[in-house]
């Protein structure tokens, strides 16, 4: 019984095979000809990164998601998350324009680092959110106010930015450049 699969680093592969039930873990990154996903086990599935591939779309249902990493990607919009995801890996989306409106409680790790197009982050952040990354967000004006949580927030390169956020009260290790 496959449960985990890990084909990253594969250039030449351009499509993979539809998944077995069972799988909880699918790891296809730098499948630089990677244009679509095939049929995933929504039931099962927990982890996925399909990072540095040519996709343009992600699946609208992983109701079990608990790690997406689709960092690099050619994604211009992100479906519904599932409750239960703790890290979203979307560095490098240069075509990403907004994050959902809300996003998972659960939601621990956020990286919207070089999305060059992403104009804001949701009104309000996860309770839970402990690692926040928006470097190179070149459009972003404006954040919310960081969780308590926190504890790294990376914010360089943020050309646009109107007012650095009040951060003494919640962060242990802080990188403003």
């Amino acid at each position: 019984m496959i449960t985990e699969l890990d084909c990253s680093g594969c250039s030449l592969l351009e499509e993979l095979p539809d998944m077995p039930d069972s799988l909880e873990v699918l790891k296809a990154a730098y499948l630089r000809k990677l244009t679509k996903l095939p049929r995933l086990p929504t039931a099962t599935l927990k982890q996925l990164d399909v990072s540095m591939t040519a996709m343009s779309k992600l699946p609208n249902s992983l109701p079990r998601l608990e790690e997406l990493d689709c960092g690099g990607t050619l994604i211009q919009k992100l479906p519904a998350l599932a409750g239960c995801l703790r890290a979203l890996r979307v560095y490098g989306c240069e075509q990403l324009k907004q994050l959902p409106g809300l996003l998972p409680e659960h939601l621990e790790v956020l990286d919207c680092s070089y999305c060059s197009a992403l104009e804001q982050l949701p009104v309000h952040l996860p309770p839970k959110l402990d690692y926040l990354h928006i470097s190179g967000c070149t459009l972003l004006k404006r954040l919310p106010k960081l969780p308590p949580s926190l504890t790294l927030f990376v914010c360089s390169g943020c050309s646009h930015l109107q007012q650095p956020p009040d951060v003494a009260k919640c962060l242990e290790d802080l990188k403003l450049v």
